[in-house]
C-alpha cells in the first residue's frame, strides 16, 4: 500500500541510476522477465487506486525523473507538481501500464539530463510527461519549458523492459481520455503522437520505423478533447496516427505549424481555434 498526501521531494532521484527515481511504483501487475529477457509478463491484476495514490505533492530539483509508474496498473496521481527535473518527469516505463490517472498534474522545466546521463536515448528530449500506453485517464495536465514536448504520447508496437513479454501491444489500444492537457512554451511540441520508441536503448522511430498509432476498426476512432498548445518552438501539435478525432482544440502563437504530421483513415477536426500570429 503506498498512500502518499502532501509530501515535498527535493534533491530526488539519482543520476543514471535505473530504478532510482524520486517516487517510483515497480513490477506490481506484472511478473519480471529473467535478466536474459525471457519469461515474465504475466498479467497480476490492477491494484486498488485508494491504496495506491500520490496526491498534492511536489517534486524538485531531481537528477532522475519525479513520478515513475512502471508496470503498474490503477495507481492514481493527482494535484502534483514537478519543477527543475532532469530526464521525462511524469514517466510511463515499459508501455504496459494502464488504467492508471494522471490528472491536475504539472511539469516545468525538464531537462536532458546530457549524454552521460541518460537512462534512455529518447531523455534527450526530456519531456513533462512520457506516455507509452493510451489507456490511461490523462486530464487536466500541463507541460510548460521542457527540452522536449510537454505531453509526448510513444505508444510503440510492443513492451519493453521488465514487462516486455507482456501480451500488451499500445499502438492498437484505443485511447482511454486525453482531454484538457496544456502544452506551452516547449523546445519542441506541446504535445505529439508520434515517435515511438523501437529498442530497449530508447531509440525512436525513423524512416525504418514510420509506425502509425492504429486502435483497429471503425468503432475505435480515438478522441482528445479541450487541449491547448501554444508558444513551442517546433509547432503545437504533430501525430502520426490512422484516425482520430481532435474536438475543441486551442492552437496559439505557435513557431512553426500549429498542426503538422499524417493522419490515415477518417480524421476530423473540429470546434478548433487556431490563432496564426
Amino acid at each position: 500500500v503506498a498512500r502518499v498526501r502532501g509530501v515535498e521531494f527535493r534533491r530526488c532521484g539519482q543520476r543514471r541510476a535505473m530504478g532510482r527515481y524520486p517516487f517510483h511504483w515497480h513490477m506490481l501487475s506484472y511478473t519480471s522477465a529473467d535478466s536474459a529477457g525471457f519469461g515474465g509478463g504475466d498479467y497480476l491484476g490492477a491494484v486498488d487506486p485508494q491504496d495506491h495514490f500520490l496526491e498534492e505533492s511536489s517534486f524538485s530539483e531531481s537528477e532522475n525523473r519525479a513520478v515513475t509508474i512502471h508496470a503498474s496498473c490503477g495507481v492514481k496521481v493527482d494535484k502534483v507538481h514537478a519543477v527543475d527535473i532532469k530526464g521525462h518527469a511524469f514517466f510511463l516505463e515499459d508501455g504496459s501500464e494502464h488504467s492508471n490517472t494522471i490528472s491536475n498534474c504539472s511539469a516545468m522545466k525538464v531537462r536532458d539530463p546530457g549524454l552521460e546521463n541518460r537512462i534512455k536515448l529518447h531523455d534527450r528530449m526530456a519531456s513533462g510527461f512520457w506516455l507509452t500506453n493510451p489507456d490511461n485517464t490523462i486530464v487536466n495536465n500541463i507541460g510548460s519549458d521542457c527540452s522536449g514536448r510537454g505531453l509526448w504520447n510513444s505508444f510503440a508496437a510492443h513492451c519493453f523492459g521488465q514487462s516486455r513479454n507482456a501480451d500488451v501491444e499500445p499502438a492498437y489500444i484505443v485511447v482511454r481520455q486525453f482531454d484538457d492537457n496544456v502544452g506551452h512554451s516547449n523546445a519542441a511540441e506541446g504535445i505529439m503522437t508520434d515517435d515511438v520508441v523501437v529498442d530497449e536503448a530508447g531509440n525512436l522511430g525513423g524512416l525504418r520505423y514510420l509506425q502509425r498509432y492504429d486502435p483497429p476498426g471503425q468503432e475505435f476512432v480515438f478522441f482528445m478533447r479541450r487541449n491547448k498548445v501554444w508558444k513551442n518552438t517546433r509547432g503545437g501539435y504533430r501525430n502520426r496516427v490512422m484516425s482520430a478525432q481532435y474536438i475543441d482544440w486551442v492552437a496559439a502563437d505557435n513557431d512553426g505549424r500549429d498542426f503538422r504530421g499524417s493522419t490515415f483513415g477518417p480524421g476530423k477536426m473540429s470546434g478548433a481555434l487556431l490563432v496564426g500570429t
